[in-house]
């Protein structure tokens, strides 16, 4: 049975993590951001293609990316006498905060549009304290990011069924 000494522990538990916020979007912004746009600018000089964007459409909700483009799949619906050529986005590996100021850091894998549901494009790698990001961290993120996109590449990973199977039978 809880007391009320119970409920103002945890009151104050709350009270700190609330607290906690605000310090870590200072660190987001003036630490952890930058970082992450200086290291993945880096990555992308050096294994090309890439192009590192920051969203900062939000404040205190901006993501920071390294995107590796799009192109055309070679995949094409013929539907109705017309024929519609599908893009293929061929990955991101992106960091974003989060309403609780901790960072997200996940990768977009690479797809063909229309093919992938959108449940099955985002893979979730790690949430973390921004304070804890730093040049090593995010090449190890890096690392991760081009091994799974490269598995994906090479047909190492599960596909997923499209919407398109009916059509086949």
């Amino acid at each position: 049975m809880s007391s009320i000494e119970d409920v103002q522990r945890a009151a104050e538990t709350y009270r700190q993590e609330i607290a906690k916020i605000d310090s870590r979007r200072e660190v987001w912004n003036q630490t952890t951001m930058p970082l992450l746009l200086k290291t993945l600018n880096h990555i992308a000089e050096r294994t090309k293609p890439g192009r590192v964007a920051c969203n900062t459409t939000i404040k205190n909700f901006e993501t920071v990316s390294i995107d590796l483009g799009a192109a055309p799949s070679g995949v094409v619906i013929k539907k109705g006498g017309e024929a519609r050529a599908l893009t293929r986005y061929n990955g991101v590996l992106a960091y974003g905060i989060l309403a609780n100021g901790k960072v997200a850091v996940w990768i977009e894998a690479p797809r063909v549009e229309e093919i992938l549901e959108p449940h099955e494009r985002q893979i979730s790698l790690v949430q973390m304290e921004p304070s804890d990001i730093d040049e090593e961290a995010v090449l190890d993120h890096a690392e991760e990011f081009f091994v799974r996109i490269n598995k994906a590449a090479t047909g190492s990973y599960p596909q997923a069924a499209h919407r398109y199977c009916d059509a086949r039978r």
